[in-house]
C-alpha cells in the first residue's frame, strides 16, 4: 500500500487490527500528552510497527503517521491467524507469552519511572516556592521532561494528586497557561524528604510514624491550643494537659509513658526538665515542640498512604507502552 505524507495508519486508542512492514518512507511514532502529541520515534524501511496490537488484541499505545510518501506491507488478524494454523500449538502459546510478558515488563518499567520522579517533582515544587510569585505550570512540566523525562500528561496527574490533599493549588490565568500555588509548603517539603528517603537503597523512615505516635503528637497540638508558652522558638505545655487529651483520645497511651522517652530520643519533643534514665513523665514535666514541625508529622502520617495509592492509581489509570 502506498500513502502519501501526513497520512494516520492508526492512533491511539484504536483496536489493533493490523502490522505493517516499512518498505520505504518514513513514519512517525506518537503519544499524546495533554493537548499536545509528543514524538516517541521516527520509523523507515524495514521496521515493524502496530506488532504488539495486533499479537495480543490490546488498543494502540500510540499514533503512527506518515511524514513522507510511504510505502507499507500489511498484514491483518485473518493472515496472522492462518499463519498460526501451520505453527505448533505450542509455538503460538509461545509467541502470545512472549508479547504479554513484554507488556508487563514494559508496564513496570514505567511504574517504577513515574515512581522515581515523584521526589524530583516535589523537590521542583518546594526548591521553586515563592509566596509572592506564582508558578506556570507548563515551565514546570518543560522541567520534568528535561531533568526526567516525566511526560505532561503524568506530570498534570502527578499535580492533581497533590492537589486533592492541599498541597498545591491549580488555576487558569489571564494568559491562558495554568498557575500553580503552593498552599503547604512545609508538608510540601516534609513528601518531598519522606519520597527521597523512600527512594534511597537504606530508608531511615524518619517521616514515617507509627499510628501511636500520631496520637500521641496530635495530642500535643490539641493541648497546645488550650494552653502553651514559648520556650525559645519552641511550643512549652503542661504534661498534665497532654494526658488529659490522651485521656479522652488515646486512653492506651497514658499508661506508656516510655513512648514518650520514645519520641523525645528521636528529637520530635524535649522534656522539661530533661529526663533522667529510667525516669518516668509525670506531672512536674513540660513538653516543649516545634508545632510545625509536629502538625506535618502528624498530617504526612494521615496522607502519605493515600497520596501514594493515588499516585499508583493516577499512574496506572494512564500507562502506557512504547509499542504500538
Amino acid at each position: 500500500m502506498n500513502l502519501p505524507p501526513m497520512t494516520f495508519l492508526f492512533m491511539e486508542g484504536d483496536p489493533g487490527e493490523q502490522m505493517y512492514i516499512i518498505r520505504k518512507g518514513l513514519v512517525r511514532i506518537l503519544k499524546r500528552e495533554g493537548s499536545h502529541m509528543a514524538t516517541l520515534a521516527e520509523l523507515g524501511p524495514g521496521s515493524i510497527l502496530g506488532e504488539m496490537s495486533l499479537l495480543d488484541r490490546q488498543p494502540r499505545s500510540a499514533t503512527a503517521k506518515t511524514l513522507e510518501n510511504t510505502e507499507v506491507v500489511i498484514i491483518d488478524q485473518a493472515m496472522l491467524e492462518a499463519t498460526y494454523q501451520k505453527l505448533p500449538s505450542w509455538l503460538t502459546a509461545i509467541i502470545r507469552m512472549v508479547v504479554q510478558r513484554l507488556r508487563e515488563t514494559t508496564a513496570r518499567r514505567y511504574l517504577d519511572d513515574i515512581r522515581n520522579s515523584i521526589p524530583c517533582l516535589l523537590f521542583i515544587l518546594d526548591s521553586q516556592y515563592n509566596a509572592k510569585t506564582r508558578m506556570v505550570v507548563p515551565k514546570l512540566a518543560d522541567q520534568l521532561k528535561t531533568l526526567y523525562g516525566l511526560s505532561y500528561n503524568d506530570f498534570h496527574k502527578s499535580l492533581q494528586v497533590l492537589a486533592k490533599f492541599g498541597l498545591v493549588k491549580i488555576e487558569p490565568s489571564s494568559s491562558g497557561q495554568e498557575h500553580l500555588d503552593v498552599m503547604k509548603p512545609m508538608q510540601l517539603r516534609y513528601c518531598y524528604k519522606h519520597f527521597l528517603d523512600q527512594a534511597s537503597p537504606k530508608p531511615t523512615n524518619e517521616y514515617a510514624i507509627s499510628n501511636e505516635e500520631a496520637k500521641a503528637l496530635q495530642s500535643l497540638l490539641n493541648a497546645a491550643k488550650v494552653g502553651a508558652n514559648m520556650h525559645g522558638d519552641k511550643v512549652l505545655v503542661a504534661f498534665t494537659n497532654v494526658r488529659e487529651d490522651l485521656q479522652n483520645n488515646a486512653p492506651e497511651l497514658v499508661a506508656a509513658p516510655q513512648h514518650w522517652l520514645n519520641l523525645c530520643l528521636a528529637q520530635r519533643i524535649e522534656v522539661v526538665p530533661t529526663l533522667q534514665q529510667d525516669q518516668n513523665i509525670g506531672d512536674e514535666h513540660q513538653i516543649a515542640f516545634v508545632e510545625n514541625h509536629v502538625e506535618s508529622l502528624v498530617s504526612l502520617h494521615q496522607i502519605i498512604p493515600a497520596l501514594t495509592d493515588h499516585f499508583l492509581e493516577s499512574i496506572q489509570a494512564t500507562q502506557g507502552t512504547s509499542g504500538e
